[in-house]
């Protein structure tokens, strides 16, 4: 004889898992559109950084060597330079949150970066080296930090991976418990 309390329980039961499995599914697949995000994030960022620095480097080449002055040609050149680092140090600013210490100290380091490198004097190519080393190793802390990010995964990916575990090993355990108490029959 069927023991309708016991179907309709474990038709809840199922119906409920279903409905857990769907759903940490969908935050699962959210979850993972954020990391994509994030990813890409990271190799703009690196892109940008890469651009900046590149273009501050010729451009204080050409400050030390004095071409500035020499030509229109070089004076177009160096323009063009400014034009490319600003650019950079835009996207640069607009990815990152000043609010947060790493992006914060990035975008420091960016701003004296430029006023270092400025027109006027011949610039000092030690202290915008050291700049831009820091710049570089400050960079590369937050890429990684942002790395391990995309590689645990974002929380609520944690949380429901962690849920959809307990939740299977109670799955596979109330059946057994029910059969011990003699509420579940297999037969």
């Amino acid at each position: 004889m069927i023991n309708v309390p016991v179907v309709i329980a474990a038709g809840t039961i199922g119906a409920f898992i279903s409905g857990l499995i769907g759903f940490l599914s969908l935050i699962i697949s959210k979850d993972q559109k954020v990391s994509e995000f994030r990813q890409l994030w990271i190799d703009g960022l690196r892109k940008d950084v890469s651009i900046f620095i590149s273009y501050i480097y010729a451009k204080v080449g050409l400050q030390v060597k004095g071409v500035i002055e020499d030509s229109t040609e070089d004076s177009q050149i160096i323009s063009s330079d400014i034009f490319h680092a600003s650019k950079a140090a835009s996207r640069i600013r607009l990815r990152l949150n000043r609010k947060e210490n790493e992006s914060d100290s990035i975008l420091k380091k960016i701003s004296k970066i430029e006023e270092l490198s400025s027109f006027g004097l011949i610039p000092d190519t030690d202290e915008i080296v050291s700049e831009v080393n820091e710049l570089v190793q400050l960079t590369q802390d937050l890429l990684k930090n942002e790395w391990k990010r995309v590689k645990r995964g974002e929380l609520t990916y944690l949380i429901a991976k962690w849920l959809a575990i307990v939740f299977l090993i109670c799955a596979m355990i109330i059946p057994f418990i029910l059969h011990h108490k003699g509420v579940l029959n297999f037969v």
